[in-house]
């Protein structure tokens, strides 16, 4: 597989010969800036709305360079983006429930990250789908496990972010089927899933601002 050849996967709307490829996919990434920039603006300078809020403007723009240009590369730096978010929620679940050291933390995750991203290289087709989904997995359970020691407040707040990106998978998944497409209109499933967990990063950084203002 070329770097600079198509994706793996190609998701309802054609890509044009325009310099960018999928506008419509492409415009729904803007959601990203939005949220990141509200949090951003909320936080007033914490280093929990930094994580935050500069990694749903990193999502964002990866994501947009991924619909713009439409290459394998592209699509592997959109997973990367992703990946790095989920992680951002597997390192503050770990520092609460293992109370290892950061760096401990971050230094297994670094070699999770690459290692995940090497086997998407190598499997292809939708692999990056399903390491994305093993590194939710993990997340999802380190933190109702937090909850079952009673170190969770609000795990409704949590829920709700959960609730959202589980709804946003399910516009998601038909569209990156073709099971449910219209490539000429600007609402479709995977810009449906773009609003939607911008809206799960905005809930999950409430979330987490509870547990840091608690520790």
């Amino acid at each position: 597989m070329q770097l600079l050849g198509a994706p793996t996967i190609e998701f309802c709307e054609k890509a044009g010969t325009g310099p960018i490829k999928r506008p419509f996919y492409a415009l729904s990434n803007f959601a990203y800036l939005f949220i990141g920039l509200i949090i951003l603006k909320k936080g007033q300078g914490s280093r929990l709305s930094k994580q935050f809020g500069y990694l749903s403007i990193l999502i964002g723009f990866f994501s947009f360079i991924y619909d713009a240009s439409y290459t394998y590369f592209s699509q592997l730096i959109d997973l990367l983006g992703m990946l790095l978010f989920v992680n951002l929620l597997i390192y503050l679940s770990a520092k609460r429930f293992f109370l290892f050291s950061g760096r401990k933390i971050i230094f297994f995750q670094f070699w999770a990250i690459c290692f995940g991203i090497l086997t998407i290289i190598y499997f292809k087709s939708m692999a990056g789908e399903f390491v994305f989904g093993l590194f939710i997995i993990f997340a999802i359970i380190l933190e109702f496990l937090l909850w079952r020691k009673k170190k969770a407040l609000n795990f409704s707040l949590w829920l709700q972010g959960v609730g959202v990106f589980i709804l946003g998978f399910l516009f998601w998944l038909p569209d990156a089927l073709g099971l449910f497409c219209d490539p000429n209109n600007y609402i479709n499933g995977r810009s449906i899933f773009h609003l939607l967990t911008a809206l799960t990063i905005y809930l999950l950084y409430q979330y987490y601002s509870l547990q840091n203002s608690h520790e």
